[in-house]
């Protein structure tokens, strides 16, 4: 009996083994399957699907954030022709009311939000609640861009920044600095005291036009000016450049010194434009918005575009926008602490 028994578990043993070597092979079939599935349908969500996407942009008409929005908008145009891709301005509360539209917006990808990072200067000084990073990050616009440069009036007394800062360091609070408040020049401003430890009166001169009336009024010692118009004044005698905020000299202007030639802890922040989308977002919609633009640089109309702002665009994946986004975060971070926020 024994024997038999031996014998009849010895002819079950394979038949055993084959059950559940099949129920494994199934599942994992099964699980190959489903795999395949989940993988076919991050694969198949696209976008532009909408017939229209409104890209809100929050700063008034006629701007550099306008036109980089609207060259992005003709780019997906012609790229997408059975697609209408919309601007909508709405500068409204320094952008506040079009950051609210878009970050409660549906998740869907038919409005987006065209900004800067101003959003975490506004942020950083108390005028927003919330950081790019409570949206759903889509792309970062500009490769290269020139930044500003350090300009005094013609007749002012500092040749160099050195002695600009030499003087606001022996002489507290006497230099004055004309600023736009929740703006990059605000920020650069704040990593000019952190990195020199000077201590600087800032004055509210509003938009750059204003601010370079108030220079050339002499009415502010120093600010932060764009390239072309610092270049443009300079030529005319109005204005002295001292240093430049880039991290390495120009190639157009190598007589120029940076500003990190004399106080290597300054950090450059830009007004570097990102897309973004509403909270939520689906990230297999999110790298499909993000993959719609991949070849954006090399079209010859936004080549000339950018190129005409002395800015190069430069499409990133979402892993390199993000890092990009942290970076200048930490440098907005820094520079409002020293300014008091």
């Amino acid at each position: 009996m024994k024997r038999f028994v031996s014998y009849a578990l010895s002819l079950m043993m394979p038949l055993t083994l084959f059950a559940c070597g099949n129920q494994t092979s199934q599942s994992s079939s099964s699980a190959a399957a489903s795999s395949s599935q989940e993988s076919a349908s991050a694969e198949a969500v696209e976008w532009p699907t909408a017939k229209n996407i409104t890209l809100l942009c929050a700063a008034s008409a006629g701007g550099n954030t306008d036109a980089q929005c609207r060259i992005f908008a003709d780019y997906m145009n012609r790229t997408y022709p059975d697609h209408n891709f919309v601007v909508e301005n709405d500068g409204a509360g320094g952008g506040v009311v079009a950051f609210e539209k878009v970050r409660n917006a549906e998740p869907d990808g038919t409005l987006l939000l065209f900004y800067h990072n101003g959003l975490d200067i506004m942020r950083a000084i108390g005028r927003y609640e919330y950081s790019m990073s409570d949206f759903t990050l889509l792309g970062q616009m500009v490769d290269q861009q020139n930044a500003y440069f350090l300009v005094v009036p013609a007749a002012s007394p500092y040749q160099t920044v050195e002695d600009l800062v030499n003087d606001a360091l022996a002489n507290p609070g006497k230099v004055t600095f004309g600023v736009q408040l929740a703006a990059s020049r605000q920020m650069l401003i704040g990593s000019f005291l952190a990195a020199t430890g000077a201590d600087i009166t800032n004055i509210d001169t509003g938009a750059e036009a204003d601010t370079i009336t108030q220079l050339l009024g002499n009415n502010v010692d120093f600010s932060f000016i764009t390239y072309n118009n610092s270049k443009n004044y300079a030529e005319a005698g109005d204005l002295r450049i001292l240093a430049y905020c880039g991290d390495e000299r120009l190639e157009s202007d190598p007589d120029i010194p940076t500003i990190k030639e004399f106080y290597p802890d300054f950090e450059n922040c830009f007004n570097i434009p990102f897309l973004l989308g509403p909270t939520g977002m689906d990230p297999a919609l999110a790298e499909a918005i993000n993959a719609s633009f991949k070849d954006m640089g090399n079209d010859e109309a936004v080549q000339t575009a950018y190129g005409n702002m002395q800015q190069t665009f430069g499409w990133f994946d979402l892993e390199t926008t993000q890092k990009q986004f942290e970076e200048q975060l930490e440098v907005i971070e820094v520079a409002a602490k020293a300014l008091g926020y």
